[in-house]
Order: C-alpha cells, then structure tokens, then sequence
C-alpha cells in the first residue's frame, strides 16, 4: 500500500532574488513539493549512506524536494530542507536561460508546467547541500548560454559539469566555488579562461577541452591538486611553464591542438600515467618522458616527429621511444607527407641536439643564418679534440648529423661530458653533450 505522509516544513528562505516572481515561484514550488510525499517516490542513491542523486533515468524522481538526505527506503521520511539557497541559484539557472519543458529533455517531472529548480539538470545532495550538478545537452538535453552571477553561493558543491552547452562567457564570482574538486566546462564557445582560475585549488579534475581557446593562463600552476587535465581539441600553440608545477597529475590529454613543442620539464610530472599528444605539430619529443618512470602509455600519432623533406627518419627517432616500459602508440604513424617543405632559412646561428643524455647516439641540429665554412668537432673535457664531424662548406639552412659516440677512428668513447663546437666565419657556439652507458 502506498503510504503518503504530508509534511509541512518551514523554510529560512534569504532569497538572492530582487524578484518578486521569482520569490514566488520559488514558495510556490517549495508549497506544492512538500505534499503528498510518499517513501515509493523518495529516489534513493545506493552506496551513499547519508546523500541522494537526483539521476534523469529514474522513474521515481518526480517528487525531488526534501530528499536531501538520502533516507533509507525502510525508514520513515523524515523533513528535511534542501538549502534554500542553494534552490534559488537553480531557480536562477532556470529563469536567466528561459529553460521551459520544451527546451530540455522530459524535465517536468510532475507535469506541473515548468522546470522547477530540482528539475535542473542532474543534482546530487548531501545532508541538505547541493553537491553535484550535472547541466548540458548530455546531461537532461539542457542547452544554456549563461550561468547565474549567485553560483558562488553554491558553497558545498564539489562537481559541476556544463560541458555542451553554448557558454561564451563565465562571471568572475565562479572562481570563489572554493569547493569545487571536480570541474568540465568542455564543448561550449569560451575563448580564454580568467587567471583567476588558479583560485580553485581544490580541483583535482578540469576539463576545458572542445573551446577555441589559445592560451592557458600561468596561474594554473596553483592547482597543485590537479590529478587528470583535459585540454584536448583547442587551439593551443603553447603551454605554461607552470603547467610542469602540477606534479600530482596522472593523465594529461593535450591532443587535437596547435603545439610545435613540448618543454622538457615535462619530466617534473613523476606521477603521470597517461600523456596524449596526438594531432599537433611536434617534430620532437623532450628527453625527460624516457625518465617517467610511472608513464604507463604515450599517444602521438598525427604529428610530424622525426619527418625531413616530407617523410620520416626513422634513424633520428630515440633508442628511449623504442625501448622503453611504456606504450607508445603512433610513433610511425606520423603526417609527414603533410608538411610542407620549404626553403627555410634561419635567423639566428644555433645548435641544439637530440637526445640528450644520449646512448649510443645523438642528433645534432644546427641552424646557419648564411652559407657558411662550418667546422663541426666533438671535444672531451679536458679540452682533446675526440672527432670532427664536419669541416666543409655548408648553405644556409637547418642541417642535422649524427654523432654516434666513437672518435676520429671509430673507436668507442667512454662515457661523459663532451663539447661539440660549431665554427664558422660569423662566430662559434659549444654544446654540452652527456654519454650514458
């Protein structure tokens, strides 16, 4: 037998509202939730002993209001108020994006004609505070452009999805949600996202990914808690030193966007598990991911590494990307017929090389500004000269030769430091080289 109790409850309502339809639309839900309530209707979330999900499949969520403390099904309902607070920033959510029942996806629960605040997107609620709030085209078939200036007084909250909605801009009160732990704002139309954003250092999950935004700002390195990054499908053509300050991570998902590099302090992230590159425009990999020793899979098909003259060179690839404890996949399966080839000339004279530390070998890349006599020679520390690599003229242009770590009669050389130095008539650079074996 369905047992209904009636329940009258006192609410100490400080509404954030000047509106007064909005006053009572809210005392009108809150009226009409608070009857007729039967245990059969209570929507329980299993696995929480003092919490209550509001999830969009469930067939008894239509009565939603003061179940904000999960009571169990063999109990009887005890009243218990939802923050009235938090209610009026869903009511806000509702009126500032004009959401009506034919504008999301079955919503209107109890059929009364509106969206009411609970009926807001998929909610979770923990001892009367909201702390889970699901809103977007995948989440209830919502699609909001604007979110509430109020939202920071979701004091509790410690998910919030908005991902797929059409959100171009965020009101600086969102980044004082200091509770926020959990946070996708992904596959809307933002363009940048505020510095202040490092103010929420309690996230361990950010998802911005699917936006057209260029750039990250460098305050991100405060979130020093941050465990899984998702900044995918951007438009990316660089990343913030401080970004390598988030030591904590375990995946970091760059793919799909417009980087030329990765820094070696890349190698700062010891507990990373999981680093996606796939689809940008990297001609090399830092050294340093050889030396995460918790990197359990690297993604980085779609790029240019290692490709000359429009195809690749499988002798520059690194011995550590082919043996390593790792999963690599796309290490041939690179867009170098895609790149365009070109007579560059560089504007500066520069030398760098490849891996470095290197075993057995190295790749030394050196750019010439102007056709140049090039002396090229390897030198040990006490100055010897050990191998001179080239001594000829050379073009202007981006060269590269390998140094296989042998002298000048191909006999091994021990390992070390080693100096290459590059002459030419407009001056001499040294680089320092270090052998491992």
């Amino acid at each position: 037998m369905n047992k209904s109790i009636i329940i009258g409850v006192a609410f100490s309502f400080n509404c954030l509202f000047s509106n007064n339809t909005g006053n009572a639309r809210l005392e009108l839900f809150l009226d009409t939730k608070n009857a007729n309530l039967s245990i059969e209707d209570t929507p329980i979330s299993l696995g929480y002993s003092n919490s209550i999900t509001v999830r969009r499949g469930q067939a008894n969520a239509k009565t939603l209001t003061n179940l904000c403390n999960g009571n169990p099904t063999d109990s009887l309902f005890v009243s218990s108020d939802c923050d009235s607070i938090d209610l009026s920033i869903l009511l806000a959510f509702v009126d500032l994006n004009n959401v009506t029942p034919d504008s999301c996806n079955s919503c209107d629960y109890d059929s009364n004609g509106i969206v009411d605040p609970v009926e807001m997107g998929q909610q979770e609620w923990e001892q009367g505070r909201l702390i889970e709030l699901n809103i977007g085209q995948y989440r209830g078939g919502f699609s909001i452009g604007q979110i509430p200036s109020q939202i920071n007084g979701l004091s509790s909250l410690e998910t919030l999805y908005l991902s797929y909605n059409h959100i171009s801009s965020i009101p600086p009160s969102f980044w004082s949600i200091e509770s926020l732990e959990s946070l996708f704002i992904a596959g809307n139309d933002l363009n940048s996202i505020s510095d202040s954003i490092g103010l929420l250092i309690n996230l361990k999950e950010l998802g911005l990914y699917s936006n057209p935004i260029e750039t990250i700002p460098s305050s991100i390195g405060n979130l020093t808690n941050m465990q899984y990054l998702f900044l995918f499908e951007m438009e990316l053509t660089t990343i913030p030193e401080s970004l390598w300050n988030l030591t904590a991570l375990v995946r970091l998902d760059l793919d799909f966007n417009q980087l030329t590099e990765i820094d070696n302090a890349i190698g700062k992230l010891e507990f990373l598990e999981e680093l996606y590159l796939t689809q940008n425009n990297l001609t090399e990999l830092p050294d340093s991911i050889q030396y995460m020793s918790n990197l359990s899979s690297l993604w980085i098909e779609q790029n240019f590494l290692y490709c000359v003259d429009g195809v690749q060179d499988t002798s520059l690839i690194p011995d550590w990307l082919l043996n390593n404890n790792f999963l690599v996949t796309g290490i041939y399966e690179q867009n170098c017929s895609e790149m365009e080839v070109v007579d560059y000339v560089p504007s500066k004279f520069s030398m760098i090389s490849f891996p470095n530390p290197f075993n057995p070998s190295t790749t030394i890349k050196y750019d010439l500004p102007t056709n140049s006599e090039t002396n090229l020679t390897v030198y040990n520390i006490m100055g010897q000269e050990v191998i001179t690599l080239i001594n000829t003229t050379k073009q202007a242009g981006v060269h590269t030769i390998k140094w296989n770590g042998t002298n000048n009669f191909d006999a091994p050389v021990s390992s070390g430091m080693y100096f290459v130095r590059m002459a030419t008539q407009n001056g001499a650079i040294t680089h320092k080289v270090l052998l491992m074996k």
